[in-house]
């Protein structure tokens, strides 16, 4: 084909062309075409930023466990079927062990101190001082005088007891020679359930005379006045021994189908026996015992109780030893043992009403 056909042809197409209509511009769909460019170019840059972030906390992520799997990229052959875990998430705490037991308090190095006795109630005190200041006044007047205050002091089953010694000549207040408006009051707690109070006063030559009185903790009436001679030191274990084998001998005679007065009358005739005592001959004095219900010794009516020591303490300057005996049947009994010139004896017995 020449040169000049091709221009002919050409021009022919260009003056068609420029015969045509110009097309109608459309500038709603262009509008739309270039929000549809902007957000695509915003998602993109989005997508960067997110890959950008995502590949700096995977690098923080891979420092923390590098040590314990191996790093696999994304479509590596070998790569965890499992999605990776992300890594703004916290790993599933361990749970915690329980807090270790608190320890017990360390104990103490020094023993516990250990509990005083019991106080001995006031009315007690002040029916043992009633009596011995009451006493020298009574004697002067004389028999009955005696007679009623030892009813108005004294629990009314003991009260007989100490009217038959007064009745026999003998003073059962302890201080017949003594100056009783120095008397002396102590205190020295409860045995066997009974408030035990030591009296204490000078004779004329200065020595001190006690009495060991023994008083019920509810009336503060006195159940038994035992008298010391004084100057005999004695220990609890001997007081103890004595009283068990007092009891011991009286059981033995009262098993054997004696009665309590020739049981008694039995152990004071041997004289030296070293149970025998001032108790005893207390109740001696008051040989038909006609206002005695119960044993005096065993505090009961009713049996023959085995006995028991159960404990002992020594008081009124060690010259007299409190010994608590427990019956089978009953309730404890208090006896006072001293150490004269003949050995040991029981001083006096006290009971709780039979």
């Amino acid at each position: 084909m020449s040169t000049d056909f091709e221009r002919d042809v050409s021009a022919a197409f260009h003056r068609a062309a420029d015969q045509l209509p110009a097309p109608r511009l459309d500038l709603d769909a262009i509008r739309y075409a270039g929000r549809r460019r902007r957000m695509t170019s915003f998602t993109v840059a989005a997508l960067a930023a997110a890959v950008l972030a995502g590949g700096t906390a995977a690098a923080a992520s891979g420092v923390l466990h590098l040590s314990s799997a191996p790093f696999r990229a994304a479509g590596h052959p070998g790569a965890s079927a499992s999605p990776p875990t992300s890594a703004t998430s916290s790993p599933t705490p361990t749970a915690s062990p329980p807090p270790p037991a608190t320890s017990p308090p360390t104990p103490a190095t020094s023993p516990p101190t250990p509990a005083t006795s019991p106080a001995v109630p006031a009315a007690a005190t002040a029916d043992v001082g009633g009596f011995y200041s009451g006493y020298p006044a009574a004697a002067r007047q004389g028999q009955t005088a005696v007679d009623a205050l030892i009813s108005s002091y004294a629990a009314s089953w003991y009260a007989p007891i100490l009217q038959a010694s007064a009745q026999a000549g003998y003073a059962p207040d302890c201080f017949a020679f003594a100056a009783h408006s120095g008397l002396d009051y102590a205190p020295a707690g409860l045995l066997g359930g009974q408030a035990i109070i030591v009296v204490s006063s000078s004779d004329a030559s200065g020595q001190v005379l006690y009495a060991v009185v023994a008083a019920d903790t509810g009336t503060g009436k006195i159940t038994g006045i035992a008298c010391t001679p004084g100057g005999q030191p004695v220990t609890a274990t001997g007081a103890s021994d004595s009283a068990s084998g007092l009891y011991q001998k009286y059981l033995t005679l009262r098993r054997q189908g004696a009665s309590a007065q020739d049981a008694v009358a039995s152990i004071v005739s041997i004289g030296a026996d070293p149970v025998s005592g001032p108790y005893l001959v207390q109740l001696q004095r008051a040989a038909a015992w006609p206002d005695l219900t119960y044993d005096p010794l065993l505090c009961t009516s009713a049996g023959l109780p085995s006995v028991s020591v159960t404990a002992a303490t020594v008081v009124a300057d060690g010259s007299a030893g409190v010994v608590e005996l427990k019956p089978s049947v009953g309730q404890p009994i208090v006896a006072v043992v001293v150490l004269g010139a003949q050995g040991w004896a029981v001083a006096g017995v006290a009971c709780h009403q039979p």
